[in-house]
């Protein structure tokens, strides 16, 4: 479990700045926002059976409904049961401009982001879907949630140390963490190509 008060201690004990509490705790927060957000991770996925009120072929769904919504990863189909996924239907994503297809007809089997609407339009009818989607992190001191943090905190303990010395204008400190080629975080055999070793290439093996 993620321990934001530990990674802040850490920042502290590299910067030697235990008096600058509420600019670290603010650093090691957007630290973790920023690599959350750097891919779109498998493990950032959670999903849940949303469930409507008839069976339609029209759905629409306000995204407050999707806890820390980021973005949608993919919506299966349940069948009437509201249980069950059915296989082998594959709906897929558009932009709301081409809703439309070729010969002037709506496509179906689509859904697509309007605003913080959710809007999914299918060939059959549907009782309700399967859906899986990107969480933000949780980063507040008190509600602290992060996978990242959990595995790889030094990729957040870095991070959050240089922006503090960048903040102070200490750059060449900042440097040894934030530097794209020699730096501990973007460097060739750095934390961020660990966590993306791990974490991409890893689950396309």
């Amino acid at each position: 479990m993620s321990d934001f008060g530990q990674l802040c201690k850490d920042v502290m004990t590299k910067t030697n700045r235990p008096d600058l509490v509420d600019d670290i705790q603010l650093a090691v927060r957007q630290a973790t926002t920023k690599y959350h957000l750097s891919e779109f991770w498998k493990r950032d996925i959670v999903e849940k059976s949303m469930i409507f009120d008839a069976v339609s072929t029209q759905f629409q769904l306000g995204t407050e409904n999707l806890e820390r919504f980021r973005k949608l990863a993919y919506i299966i189909p349940l069948d009437n049961d509201g249980v069950t996924p059915i296989a082998g239907v594959k709906i897929t994503e558009i932009t709301p401009d081409n809703i439309f297809d070729q010969f002037n007809a709506k496509r179906v089997n689509v859904f697509y982001l309007a605003g913080s609407n959710l809007n999914i339009r299918t060939k059959v009818g549907y009782i309700g879907f399967l859906m899986g989607w990107y969480q933000y992190p949780l980063v507040f001191p008190t509600n602290y949630k992060s996978w990242i943090a959990d595995i790889y905190p030094p990729i957040i303990v870095d991070e959050a140390t240089g922006q503090t010395f960048l903040s102070l204008g200490q750059v060449d400190e900042a440097n040894k963490y934030l530097d794209p080629i020699k730096g501990t975080i973007w460097g060739p055999r750095g934390h961020f190509m660990t966590l993306m070793a791990n974490e991409i290439e890893g689950m396309a093996r």
